[in-house]
Parts: C-alpha cells; structure tokens; sequence
C-alpha cells in the first residue's frame, strides 16, 4: 500500500514543476520577443524632434532675412528724410509754399513710419511653424516692397521740385557765399572767413581751406538787403558775373531767401550743399551757372 501512494505523488510532483518550467519559458519567450519588436520599429520621437529642428532652422531663416529687409526699409526711410530735408525746389516755388509742403511730406513720412512699426510688431511675434512663417513672410514681403514703392514716389502735389540744370559758361567771375547754420558769410571778407593756404599738389595746382570766424556773419533778413555789403556783392555782379552759395541743411530757409533776392535782381547764381566746417578750394576754373 505505502508504494502505490508514494507512485502518485511523485508524478504530481513532476507536472508542477514541468508546468512552472514552461510557464517560465513561455514569459521569457514573450519578453524576448517584445524586446526584438520594439528595436525593429522606428524611433517615432527621434524624426519628430529632427522635423521640428528643421522647422525651427527654416523659421529663424525667414526671421534673418524679414530682419535685413527691415534694415533696408529704415535706410531707405532716412535716405528719403534726408532728401527731403535738403531738396531743390524750383524757382518759381517761394519759399512759403515750399515749407506747406515739406510739412505734408513729413505727416505722411509720420504715416508710414507707423506702418513699418506694424510690420516690425507682426516679425517680432512671428510664429514658429514653418508654413505659417513663409505665408507670413510672403505678406510682409509684399507689403514692405509696396510701402518702399509709396516712400520712392513724391508724396502729394503742393510742391514742385526739379534737379538744378547747370551749364557751363566760360569767363565768368564769381562771389562766393558761404551759408552756416543759419549764418551768411562772404569768403573774400578776412573779418568773416579765414583762408589756410596749402601746400601745390602732384599736378602743380594750389589748395585753400576756408574756416569761419566764430561770432561773425550776417542774419539773411530785410536788414541785410538794404546793407552796404549786400550792395556792393550787387555792383560786383556785371554782366560776367554769378554767385556761388555753399549752404548746409540748416540754412535751406536762408538759402530760399537768398535765392528769391538773386532772382529778383536778375544775377546768375549756383549752390551746392556743403556741411563740413571747412570749405576747401582748388586752382581751376568754375563757370557753372543755374
């Protein structure tokens, strides 16, 4: 009897321990092969990152180059302040007429100033999705190609500006005028302007640096063209002669009014736009006339 019992336990024995052997096999089997599924599938989240990377390099592009044309445009602005700051008006435009429209000019610079700040605004909170960027900088692109149209065009119709036409006439004498910061000079006066006389150059040719007098110079008012000195630049003037005028910036309301009285007077004249301290000469001949 004590045989037969102990026959079934050791065979039960036997299957528990084959059924936890393969029960053991079978987990292992199982992770292997998740293991082995998982290498062979692409890593979703390393061509995500790279796609976004890309995008990312593709939006900073689009935002360097809105950048430089932002930097264009505002050259292009100031080029265009400049121009009008120190524009060449006809001569039957006086001078009253001339300032309405420098005004008119400086409210619609104001106008597309404001403009550009929109446009700075919208580059500056540019998204950084790479479709929307080129969309966005298409737009902008467009607009800041019609805003440099509108600021190469004259704007409005209240003034008329032409380039002085020049021509050359030979055996001429002159009178130079020296416009300064609001000042009027006459060079061949020694109390006014001080002349610096230079060294021959390669050619041969003689050079002069003319420097102002501080605290001399006349104010471009009635006084002044009832003066002697104004007088006498008139008597000099013959039929052979024509003044010269240097003039900066600041002085273009004088430089008007000095304009109007040679005009008036029938005297010949040339003016050229000059903003350093020193006037410098060379030997030579200078016959051009307006």
């Amino acid at each position: 009897m004590s045989r037969g019992k102990e026959g079934p336990q050791a065979g039960s024995l036997d299957m528990l321990l084959d059924t936890m052997c393969n029960t053991f096999g079978g987990v292992c089997f199982i992770a292997l092969m998740v293991a082995i599924l998982s290498a062979m599938n692409p890593k979703t989240g390393t061509v995500e990152t790279e796609g976004t990377e890309a995008a990312r390099m593709l939006a900073d592009q689009e935002k360097s180059r809105l950048s430089r044309m932002r930097d264009e445009l505002r050259s292009a602005l100031e080029i265009q302040k400049s121009f009008v700051s120190s524009n060449q008006t006809a001569v039957a435009v006086s001078a009253t007429a001339l300032a309405q429209g420098l005004s008119s000019n400086a409210t619609a610079i104001a106008k597309l100033k404001a403009k550009k700040a929109e446009f700075e605004d919208a580059l500056a909170t540019l998204k950084t999705d790479s479709d929307y960027s080129k969309r966005e900088a298409a737009r902008l692109e467009r607009l800041l190609k019609d805003l440099e149209e509108r600021l190469g065009a004259p704007v409005g119709k209240q003034r008329a500006v032409r380039t002085p036409t020049e021509r050359e006439i030979s055996g001429l004498t002159c009178e130079t005028i020296w416009l300064r910061k609001g000042k009027l000079y006459l060079l061949k006066n020694p109390r006014q302007c001080k002349c610096e006389e230079l060294p021959r150059d390669a050619a041969g040719k003689m050079h002069w640096n003319y420097t102002i007098i501080s605290g001399t110079g006349y104010d471009v008012d009635e006084a002044f063209f009832k003066s002697v000195d104004w007088n006498g630049i008139k008597k000099d003037l013959d039929s052979t002669g024509f003044v010269r005028v240097f003039s900066d910036k600041a002085s273009f309301p004088q430089l008007c009014e000095l304009r109007d009285a040679l005009i008036y007077f029938r005297k010949n004249y040339n003016w050229h736009v000059h903003e350093m301290d020193v006037l410098p000469f060379v030997e030579g001949y200078d016959g051009r006339i307006q």
